[in-house]
């Protein structure tokens, strides 16, 4: 059951009553484990698709409730008010992004006449790893309105004086982008504390692949198979079988495994642990792509002239081990 997916009168699925609601309900049933699709964020390019996400590490603010906002004092009730075009049916992703945006700006702009709270420092501290490239890569995008790879080539190679300007000329923007994802978790926490009251466990799900158009290509292109200007070379898919005489080209960037492994799979370990501070047990979608994967020319229609190349799958797991021992994943 997606978060989407639980009834709401905000057009989507959130993180506040009914989820709570729906914890109490699988508790009374004897449920376990409650299994999730991807909480990272979607958009319109890619049909909001869970397993398309511009960021590996962080939330999707689609899913904040403006009813747990409104109880801690950043909205208020008339704030609440459903517009037209919203349906309590289906996802009108559009209506509810609209919408959504709306609502946070507002939560936003009253977060910032309040002292910031010791948590927002806690939060920012915990998730540094990714939260300052995430924010700055969200503000640039609204700046340049297109593919990072299209950016002015300082932006695009990420010249350290440049970005230092950006920050400074776009902090409003970026602050904003912290203030949505500060949200998002510590809703996400609040709903994993009642489920550990109601011994309730959550299963995550880590896609494979990260989109090109993506804050972690933006910020770590060295571990994506990319040319100098930064164009994927080779992209993702499966070969031609019952389902698809052409196959299927997914077409995302495909990893550098040698790079990836000189550096001691830190992305990817760093993306586990991340997901890990979601989540209690995670799958690993597309697991057979950690022996190998099809990988295809980056200029071909379909994935039919591919050739699966090795991944250092052992090695990876190998090194995941020292880091994750008790390794609580679904293959």
């Amino acid at each position: 059951m997606h978060i989407t997916s639980l009834p709401s009168p905000f057009g989507i699925g959130d993180l506040g009553p009914s989820a709570h609601d729906y914890v109490d309900f699988l508790k009374a049933s004897r449920h376990k484990y409650w299994q999730l699709l991807p909480l990272n964020p979607t958009d319109e390019a890619y049909g909001h698709s869970p397993y398309s996400t511009f960021s590996a590490f962080a939330g999707n603010p689609l899913l904040i409730s403006p009813e747990l906002l409104e109880q801690e004092g950043l909205l208020k009730e008339e704030d609440l008010k459903k517009p037209p075009g919203i349906s309590n049916k289906k996802v009108r992703f559009k209506k509810v992004q609209d919408h959504k945006l709306r609502l946070l700006k507002t939560a936003f702009k009253n977060f910032q006449s309040l002292p910031a709270p010791r948590s927002y420092g806690k939060f920012c501290k915990i998730h540094s790893y990714w939260l300052e490239d995430f924010s700055l890569y969200r503000a640039l995008h609204g700046k340049f309105k297109n593919a990072w790879n299209l950016w002015p080539e300082e932006f695009r190679d990420r010249d350290p004086a440049a970005l230092k300007l950006a920050a400074k000329e776009l902090s409003e923007e970026i602050a904003f982008e912290k203030f949505q994802q500060f949200v998002f978790f510590d809703q996400w926490e609040q709903l994993k504390k009642h489920a550990r009251k109601k011994k309730l466990q959550f299963i995550g799900d880590i896609p494979f692949y990260i989109n090109h158009e993506s804050a972690d290509c933006w910020a770590h292109p060295q571990f994506f198979k990319l040319d100098r200007q930064k164009q994927p070379i080779k992209i993702s898919g499966v070969p031609p079988d019952l389902f698809s005489e052409d196959g299927q080209l997914w077409g995302t960037p495909v990893y550098d495994w040698k790079i990836l492994e000189r550096e001691n799979f830190s992305w990817w370990i760093a993306r586990l642990r991340q997901n890990l501070l979601l989540f209690d047990v995670v799958r690993l979608d597309h697991f057979r792509g950690f022996s190998a994967y099809w990988e295809v020319p980056a200029k071909e229609k379909t994935a039919k002239n591919g050739k699966w190349i090795k991944t250092p799958g052992t090695a990876f797991f190998e090194e995941v081990k020292k880091v994750l021992a008790e390794m609580p994943f679904i293959a």
